[in-house]
């Protein structure tokens, strides 16, 4: 099945009856009923255990359920949806062994690496469980309790002049050439990382010419969705899709901004063909898998050595120590589980941060050489304050809201579900406009969520979006 043609009715683009049933399956199979027979089966059978694992199923059933079981006026590309099913390609693309192969000992209660004693263990997964059944009931019923009507009319623009694109990509590969010679070449600037400590130490200063090379991507993003049978034949259009998307990569050595881009030109691709492409999505998972291996195998040899970058890694001959390390960082991040690590120690251990993370998306906009001891997003606190390390560890928006305001800031994912309807609305009107359709896709990729790491990153992005958008006519 190479293609899954989709119904051209709903701007939201409908799901799939296949993927609808492969989501459902999916659940049966691994999220209730493997883990039930595990916890069921096991030497000691802990009721706590079983308890857990129906409180868990029941949550996945909450987040997937918009998906299976088509909720009225959602979409493939919809706020209750896309960060879902985004999220499972994410796990998966760090575990693709996980579909094959299921541990006992990974079943039942989520497990931090960080957390050694049982009972703390327990408490964390049950307050984590509860919290987040409750944040999804939250959000719905922010969403569908609102009544939004868009009765302002906006002009935009469709079609623009192909030389207000050409200028506005030409100027940016200007900055990213001259930003790189600037710091000596790309090598010697990607040795910096190890040079000076680390990537936080590496890029302070530079901030703000880091974030404008991460939002390079957005020229042809937007120009392809204004075009995209001509866009695809034109050098220029892949020159630029190439270069931006390494661009955010090479600036911050963030892989996360390279597979956000790959993401966006798949969905962007999708919304306009109205089609799943099958074969390409499996295509493009297995090479975004080897990409994370290889660029983390790059970042590694001069962040963790403190040395020079080893350019060796990007030979076809390594292709097998890649892999190997894409399983085994993926096994690491799967052991982290900064969330249950949060849960279980604040605030008995940890205290509560007050908003402290969130005070960072308020302070995007201030450079730190100005401000140096402005607040950083949760992932930085996460790291430092809960695993005692020197590099950010990301942490989920119910990790970092309990953390910030305890059960209190439950509420925030009533309001957060408003917001998802006045957005969704505001598209569905002008899902036509290839500048609204390029930041709603976005904001799906990177601010669909209450975390102040992305929404921070999110709000770096949208000024200089505005600005590019603005100068080639689109708004």
């Amino acid at each position: 099945m190479d293609n899954l043609k989709l119904s051209n009715s709903n701007p939201l683009v409908d799901i799939p009856v296949f993927i609808r049933r492969a989501i459902l399956g999916y659940w049966i199979i691994y999220q209730f009923f493997l883990p039930l027979v595990f916890s069921l089966n096991r030497e000691l059978v802990f009721t706590e255990e079983v308890i857990f694992v129906l409180l868990n199923s029941l949550l996945n059933l909450l987040i997937l359920s918009p998906i299976i079981f088509k909720f009225d006026t959602v979409g493939l590309f919809h706020p209750l949806t896309f960060p879902a099913l985004l999220a499972l390609a994410r796990a998966k693309l760090q575990d693709p062994l996980s579909f094959f192969y299921v541990n006992s000992d990974d079943t039942g209660f989520l497990k931090s690496s960080l957390i050694q004693d049982f009972n703390t263990t327990v408490d964390a997964n049950f307050k984590y469980v509860i919290f987040r059944i409750l944040s999804i009931l939250l959000i719905y019923a922010g969403y569908y309790l609102s009544q939004i009507r868009i009765t302002r009319v906006y002009n935009f623009y469709t079609n623009v002049p192909i030389t207000r694109i050409y200028l506005t990509a030409g100027v940016a590969t200007l900055f990213f050439f001259g930003f790189f010679i600037s710091q000596g070449g790309v090598k010697a600037y990607i040795d910096s990382w190890g040079m000076e400590g680390g990537r936080r130490q590496a890029l302070e200063g530079i901030t703000v010419f880091v974030s404008f090379l991460r939002t390079l991507y957005f020229i042809p993003l937007v120009w392809y969705i204004s075009d995209p049978k001509n866009s695809i034949r034109n050098p220029i259009f892949l020159g630029s899709a190439v270069l931006f998307s390494f661009a955010g990569f090479l600036g911050s050595g963030s892989r996360t901004s390279l597979f956000n881009v790959v993401f966006l030109f798949l969905s962007a691709w999708i919304l306009r063909n109205r089609r799943v492409p099958s074969t390409t999505i499996i295509l493009v998972g297995l090479i975004a898998f080897l990409l994370f291996g290889t660029l983390g195998q790059l970042r590694s040899s001069v962040t963790s050595k403190k040395s020079q970058t080893d350019l060796s890694v990007l030979s076809f001959s390594k292709i097998k120590d890649n892999l190997e390390y894409a399983i085994s960082e993926g096994a690491k991040r799967q052991g982290e589980k900064p969330y249950i690590a949060v849960f279980g120690k604040v605030p008995e251990q940890e205290d509560y941060i007050y908003g402290l993370s969130f005070a960072s998306i308020l302070t995007t906009y201030i450079p730190r050489v100005i401000w140096e001891d402005k607040p950083h997003t949760v992932a930085y606190y996460t790291g430092k304050k809960i695993f005692h390390v020197g590099w950010s560890i990301p942490l989920g928006s119910e990790g970092e809201v309990y953390w910030n305001f305890s059960y209190w800031g439950l509420i925030l994912f009533f309001f957060w579900g408003r917001l998802f309807k006045i957005i969704t609305t505001f598209f569905v009107s002008y899902y036509w406009a290839p500048g609204i359709a390029a930041v709603y896709l976005i904001f799906l990729l990177s601010g669909a969520s209450i975390n102040s790491l992305n929404l921070g990153s999110l709000l770096q992005q949208l000024l200089l979006i505005f600005v590019g958008l603005k100068f080639m006519k689109f708004i």
